[in-house]
Parts: structure tokens; sequence; C-alpha cells
């Protein structure tokens, strides 16, 4: 978002809701951080960052190349709404502790707090929800490369402990 026209970021991890027709992302964020006065001036721009990875000129057929950056990201786009009812912030919460706990043996509930500690808590965040008007995938995966180039980009990767780029350089 921006605040007094200069751009403003937080890294928050965002439940996504809905379909590519109609989608809604929800987070919060920590009352204490002044980025959320701001988020329902204007349009926000929310961008999830898949793998990526530097190419070296060494894995082309020549040196005689730059370096560069192969990556994979999603930027969504919409205007922020506050939400300000507990039920509605206890749901973003539960939600996103149940996302992230999944797979656990013994997985973290908000019901694990006590309710007085839990109220506390609700009440030094800012939850938030973003219909999404617009989404743009971006990519470089090397496909300005040859056939060669790209099958050497992506063992180096490999290689190099970078699984999902490489997977994803070979796919395309």
């Amino acid at each position: 978002s921006t605040a007094d026209d200069a751009p403003c970021a937080t890294h928050l991890p965002f439940l996504v809701d809905g379909d590519a027709t109609s989608m809604t992302l929800r987070a919060h964020m920590a009352r204490a951080n002044g980025q959320w006065r701001h988020l329902t001036e204007r349009e926000s721009l929310v961008i999830f960052l898949g793998p990526h990875a530097y190419v070296s000129p060494r894995w082309y057929e020549t040196r005689d190349n730059v370096p560069t950056w192969d990556y994979m990201a999603v930027h969504a786009y919409g205007r922020a709404r506050i939400v300000d009812t507990p039920a509605g912030v206890l749901d973003i919460l539960e939600r996103l502790s149940a996302l992230y706990e999944a797979g656990t043996k013994d997985p973290w509930r908000m019901d694990d707090l006590n309710p007085t500690k839990r109220e506390g808590f609700i009440r030094a965040i800012v939850a938030f929800e973003i219909p999404v008007s617009r989404v743009e995938a971006s990519y470089k995966l090397s496909q300005n490369r040859s056939i060669t180039e790209r099958r050497r980009v992506a063992a180096e990767l490999l290689r190099g402990g970078f699984t999902s780029i490489a997977q994803a350089i070979e796919r395309s």
C-alpha cells in the first residue's frame, strides 16, 4: 500500500479464498504497524513470490553473457477493507493457524490461549481483507535461452538445491 504517497510493505501470510473469478485475500498485522491506517485509501498490491534463483553466465554455452535471475511470482491487486468484528478477526486467526499447523502431531489452536490473553491479542492486531480486482502472473524461467542452455541452467540449479525453480524451467 502507500502512506503519504510512499510505498509501504509488510511481509504477511495470507488466506486465499475463492477462485480466479472471485478471490479475496485475508490477513492481519500488528496494530503497532502504522501501515494498516492506510490500507483502505488506495489499491494495494500483494506479491506472492514463488521459487527464484540466481543464474550464472558460467552455465551458458559461452561466458559472453550476463547474470540473471529466474523467478515465478503472482501479483494480486485490490482495495483493502478492515475486518472490525471480533468474530471476523477470530475467524482469520483460527484459519491461518489451522493452515500452518496442519499436519503437525498436536496442532496449536486459538482455544489453547486463555480467553483474557486471546482477547488482548485480538485487540493488538488489525485484520483485513482484500477483494482481488486483478491478478498478474510473472515469470522468467530462462525461456529466452536455447533448450540446451535451459537444461544446463536447470541441472545447475538442481545441483545447488533449487529444486522447485529447476523443475519449473524443465517444464517450461
